[in-house]
């Protein structure tokens, strides 16, 4: 849950910065056409807030939650790499699987040779702090840290040919994502 509630929580302050910025974007369409926001009506048509949007990005989507449609979309269909999307699958198995009391301890093992955002080794974390962490700042290692403890931990997941914990951890994020019907 807490996994969830992180990752909620960020999509929400995504989901507001984007609005954020359409609504600037919108009130800046509107001082382009000499109209005071207070009276345009519900059929004025206003330019699209990402006609001039400029992304390095290969793919992105804008999705309204409210019309459950794309506001805006590039390549909306591509695969890419999943590095965050990973990132989440990382949380949410890893929620699943370390359920207190567990302390996880970040070990050499678990940190990539160059590092990254400040875990060191000997710090003990609580699960979800560790995925509030990785998920926050994006952190490689803490998602490492947590997959290698879950694989030890967490029951060991029928396709796993290896006892490797990453190699079993990854296993149960694939069996997961089938579980949620994510294909790509």
């Amino acid at each position: 849950q807490t996994a969830c509630i992180v990752a909620l929580s960020l999509g929400v302050l995504a989901l507001l910065v984007v609005t954020a910025r359409i609504e600037r974007h919108r009130r800046a369409a509107l001082l382009e056409m000499n109209t005071p926001p207070a009276e345009t009506s519900a059929t004025t048509t206003l330019p699209s807030p990402f006609s001039k949007l400029s992304l390095d990005a290969r793919a992105a989507i804008v999705w309204d939650v409210a019309t459950a449609r794309p506001l805006y979309s590039r390549n909306a269909d591509s695969q890419v790499p999943l590095a965050s999307l990973t990132k989440l699958m990382t949380a949410l198995v890893a929620h699943e699987r370390l359920t207190p009391p567990v302390t996880l301890t970040i070990t050499p093992s678990t940190l990539a040779p160059e590092g990254d955002n400040g875990l060191l080794i000997g710090e003990q974390w609580r699960p979800r702090d560790l995925i509030g962490f990785t998920l926050l700042v994006s952190s490689n290692d803490g998602a490492r840290a947590l997959a290698a403890a879950a694989g030890l931990r967490g029951k060991i997941s029928e396709t796993a040919t290896s006892s490797e914990p990453l190699e079993t951890f990854v296993a149960a994020m694939n069996e997961r994502a089938a579980e949620l019907g994510l294909t790509q």
